[in-house]
């Protein structure tokens, strides 16, 4: 495999579990919360 391959197959790797994880974070309720601060965060980012 070439190097490039493999960089892509970690990304895509790390973007699975952060999805998977967010995935698992919002049926847990806490989601709303997390939502409501990243929220504030992009206001304050712009």
């Amino acid at each position: 495999m070439e190097i490039e391959e493999i960089v892509k197959m970690i990304i895509f790797v790390i973007i699975l579990v952060v999805m998977v994880w967010a995935v698992g974070f919002l049926l847990s309720g806490k989601g709303v919360e997390l939502l409501g601060s990243i929220k504030d965060l992009l206001r304050f980012g712009r």
